[in-house]
C-alpha cells in the first residue's frame, strides 16, 4: 500500500520521468517476445507435478508411447489402393514422413512384413519391398493382405479404399511446426487421383493453436501453418461475416477498430481515440515480453489474455475523458 501510495505521488509530481521510465521498462522488456513460445498439446493444460501425470509419462516412456499423426489416402480407383499410382504415393510418404526430425516410426504397407521371406534368407518382406507393377503382382498382394487379415481395419480400409500412414511423434514436439511440414510434404506428393488428409491428436492440437491465434489477429505468415475455414452450409449471413472477419482480421484489431470508433463518437477526438492505443500496446508488449523471458509459454487457456488486456486497458480513459 505505501509502494502504492508512492508511486502515485510520483505520478502526479513527476509525469514525465514516469512515462519515461515505463517507455524504456517497456523497451527493454518487449525483445522477449522473440523467446514466447506457444503450447497447443494437451499435456501442458496439466501440471507435471501431479501423481497420475508422472505414472502417465513413466507409462508412455516404458512402452515408448506416443500420440500418433495418421496420414490417410482415400481413392476412387476401380481396383481399390492396389494401383501404382496410390502405393507409389504410400512408398514416397512413408519415407518422406519418416524423415521428420520430429517423428520416430512410420508404420505403412511399406513398412510391415508380410509372411513371405526374402530370397535365401529367414527374413519376411515387407508388403512393398518387391514394388508391384503388373495387375498379377497387385492381385497378389491384395490376396496376401486378405490372408492375414491383421491389417484391414488398421493401415487398410475395410472397403480396400483407403491406406493409412501411422507417424509416432516426439513428446514436447512444436505441433504447428510439425502440421506445416506435414502440409509441405502433402502438396510435394499430391495427385489427381488420391485425396491426402493428416489427422491425430497433435494435428487437432495444432489446428486449434492456428485457429486461436488467426483469431486473435496473428498473420498467418507467422504461424508457419494455415486453415482453411469451411463456413457450414444454411448459415445466416451475420455468420458468414462473422466467421471471415475472424479469420481475416482477428479479434484484437477487431476490438481495437470498435475502441477507436466509440472513443471518435463519444468525445470527438482524434488524439483520446489514439492515445488509449499506446497504453494498450505498451501493456501487451511488457506482458507477452516478460512471459518470453521468463520462459512461460502461451497456452490455449491463455491465448485470449490479448483482447481482455485490450478492453481493460481502456477502461481507465472513458474516466477520464469523462
Amino acid at each position: 500500500m505505501v509502494v502504492s501510495r508512492a508511486l502515485f505521488s510520483c505520478a502526479i509530481e513527476r509525469p514525465k520521468l514516469v512515462l519515461a521510465l515505463t517507455v524504456i521498462l517497456t523497451l527493454c522488456v518487449a525483445p522477449g517476445l522473440a523467446f514466447l513460445r506457444l503450447r497447443t498439446d494437451g499435456h501442458a493444460l496439466v501440471p507435471a507435478e501431479e501423481a497420475a501425470v508422472q505414472y502417465d509419462d513413466a507409462v508412455r516412456a516404458e512402452f515408448r508411447v506416443y500420440d500418433p499423426v495418421v496420414v490417410l489416402l482415400q481413392t476412387d480407383h476401380p481396383d481399390g489402393i492396389f494401383n501404382t499410382t496410390t502405393l507409389g504415393s504410400v512408398v514416397a510418404l512413408t519415407d518422406a514422413v519418416a524423415a521428420l526430425p520430429d517423428v520416430t516410426t512410420v508404420s505403412s504397407l511399406a513398412t510391415e512384413h508380410g509372411h513371405r521371406y526374402r530370397p535365401g534368407t529367414l527374413e519376411m518382406q515387407t508388403f512393398l519391398e518387391r514394388f508391384p507393377e503388373t495387375p498379377q503382382q497387385l492381385q497378389q498382394l491384395r490376396d496376401d493382405l486378405r490372408l492375414l487379415q491383421l491389417y484391414h481395419g488398421t493401415i487398410v480400409s475395410e472397403d480396400e479404399q483407403s491406406t493409412a500412414l501411422l507417424a509416432r511423434v516426439r513428446p514436447g514436439t512444436d505441433r504447428i511446426g510439425l502440421y506445416a511440414q506435414l502440409q509441405r510434404l502433402l502438396q510435394a506428393h499430391a495427385n489427381s487421383q488420391d485425396r491426402i488428409a493428416v489427422l491425430g491428436a497433435p494435428v487437432a492440437e495444432a489446428l486449434l493453436g492456428v485457429h486461436l491465434l488467426e483469431d486473435l489477429g496473428l498473420p498467418r505468415a507467422l504461424l508457419g501453418a494455415s486453415v482453411a475455414r469451411e463456413i457450414p452450409a444454411g448459415s445466416s449471413l451475420w455468420a458468414q461475416l462473422r466467421t471471415r472477419l475472424g479469420s481475416q482480421l482477428g479479434m484484437v484489431p477487431i476490438a481495437i477498430v470498435i475502441m477507436v470508433v466509440v472513443f471518435l463518437l463519444r468525445f470527438r477526438s482524434g488524439a483520446a481515440a489514439v492515445l488509449p492505443l499506446f497504453e494498450v500496446a505498451g501493456c501487451l508488449l511488457f506482458v507477452f515480453g516478460a512471459m518470453g523471458w521468463c520462459g512461460t509459454p502461451v497456452y490455449l487457456t491463455i491465448a485470449i489474455l490479448p483482447v481482455v488486456l485490450t478492453a481493460i486497458g481502456v477502461s481507465d480513459e472513458i474516466h477520464v475523458y469523462s
